[in-house]
């Protein structure tokens, strides 16, 4: 219901999302009584009337919920609000919105539902879509000098059996940056591996400067206010 706020959903798509092709002769009964027991908890949770209300539509039910009351739709404004701030000069207010856009941004979305074998196409869309915002999430944080703050994040986004190679480029600067060469030059060879192995090709021209620039030590790696990320990492 979350992922289709202020949208009725039918009962018949309810039921598909719960037991895909399988759904048990009562699961209709099972559905009403599952929302008539959620609405008297919106319903005890919000003295005020102003929480999320859960009504029942044409076939179905629909969440009544203020759009900004929700994690994703704060996450996906404070990312906004950093990126516009970080070309517009101001990186003060670029990191302070980063950083608490990175407080909501741990793990995949709805991340025990997936986990259990849920796969739901408006989950699908908004997980790739914080994907996608995530590695500019990661360019304004390098070039902020928040690479202690994302370092942890981009060794588990690259522990994976087919590395992107601009999350790799992202990594190899943050751990770089960290004092930790030797495990930034471990990431490309470990996505070389992967890449040479499951896709019969090398990484990109971006990506190979980057390993021969952290072998070198190259200065301009190190941050500094007036860096980059593209002039850091190149690595698109």
């Amino acid at each position: 219901m979350l992922l289709r706020i202020n949208r009725v959903v039918t009962t018949d798509r309810l039921v598909t999302a719960l037991w895909r092709n399988n759904p048990p002769a009562t699961a209709v009964k099972m559905v009403h009584k599952a929302m008539a027991k959620l609405r008297a908890l919106l319903a005890g949770a919000s003295s005020s009337g102003t929480g999320p209300e859960l009504i029942t539509g044409e076939g179905g039910y629909m969440l009544r919920v203020d759009p900004a009351r929700l994690d994703c739709t704060r996450f996906f404004a404070l990312i906004s609000r950093s990126r516009e701030a970080y070309l517009t000069g101001s990186p003060v207010t670029a990191t302070r919105a980063l950083t608490e856009a990175l407080t909501l941004s741990r793990g995949s979305v709805l991340e025990d539902l997936t986990e259990s074998g849920m796969s739901w196409p408006e989950l699908r869309t908004l997980e790739h879509r914080r994907q996608t915002v995530l590695k500019d999430i990661f360019d304004i944080a390098l070039s902020c000098g928040r690479h202690r703050d994302i370092v942890a994040d981009l060794v588990s986004l690259t522990e994976v059996q087919i590395p992107h190679e601009r999350l790799t480029g992202q990594c190899m600067v943050a751990l770089y940056r960290c004092g930790r060469q030797l495990d930034a030059l471990a990431v490309y060879r470990r996505t070389r591996l992967a890449l040479v192995r499951h896709l019969d090709r090398e990484p990109g021209e971006d990506l190979r400067n980057l390993h021969l620039r952290i072998l070198n030590q190259d200065a301009s790696l190190d941050w500094n206010p007036d860096s980059s990320l593209k002039s850091a990492a190149g690595a698109g």
